[in-house]
């Protein structure tokens, strides 16, 4: 049983990666512009997909981060652990963006 489910879930994962729109060469064509990565189509020598130096935190409208911490308490007000939950942006700011796309 255990055998017949990961082959299925083998040949899912074939169908998606198959048809995944954005795959990209690793071993060749990458390019790095102040600090991030440009990874080239692995159809079109063209085209190029970006990935940040580093991921950051999100912001509200109001420029205050989006984030949240709890704290646990235990039956005697002891503490017992916590929790983070940050939104996180991988995109890349308009600056940046148009200096990319110069080179």
């Amino acid at each position: 049983m255990k055998k017949h489910l990961f082959n299925c879930l083998i040949i899912i994962c074939i169908l998606i990666f198959e048809n995944a729109q954005a795959q990209v060469k690793y071993d060749e064509g990458a390019v790095y512009i102040k600090g991030v990565t440009l990874l080239q189509d692995r159809n079109n020598d063209k085209d190029y997909y970006y990935l940040p130096q580093y991921p950051r935190l999100s912001t509200k409208e109001d420029g205050t981060f989006e984030f949240l911490c709890l704290k646990y308490v235990g039956e005697k007000t002891e503490k017992s652990g916590g929790l983070f939950h940050a939104l996180i942006r991988f995109d890349l700011p308009d600056t940046l963006i148009s200096t990319l796309q110069k080179n």
